[in-house]
């Protein structure tokens, strides 16, 4: 996922840039929202440790959205191709919240 978020904008396909709209956001709000999602089911899963087992929402978006900024933070440090991109964090933390709300949908109802 880090590899897939930093890679150049030159490997992915280009289209027409109506900023939210784009193929670059709809990746970030996916990988975002099936690593949030598989985040929760594991934690909830897993036996070894108690905290992550009976909270694994609270910490799965902890991770997540933490996540999503460092990786923003290190686009602009690294020489990547790559730049600090605002509406990426935002595609980012939009993509943690559609994943809770897949699991909800799934699971809670």
């Amino acid at each position: 996922m880090l590899l897939l978020t930093i890679a150049t904008k030159g490997d992915l396909p280009k289209m027409n840039q109506w900023d939210l709209l784009s193929f670059d956001k709809f990746a970030h709000f996916s990988q975002f929202c099936i690593l949030i999602f598989l985040m929760i089911v594991g934690f909830h899963k897993q036996h070894t440790f108690s905290a992550l087992r009976y909270r694994p929402i609270q910490i799965s978006l902890i991770i997540c959205l933490v996540y999503a900024i460092i990786l923003e933070i290190l686009q602009l440090l690294l020489a990547t191709g790559r730049s600090f991109d605002i509406t990426d964090a935002i595609a980012n933390i939009l993509g943690c919240f559609g994943g809770l709300l897949i699991f909800y949908l799934i699971y809670k109802i």
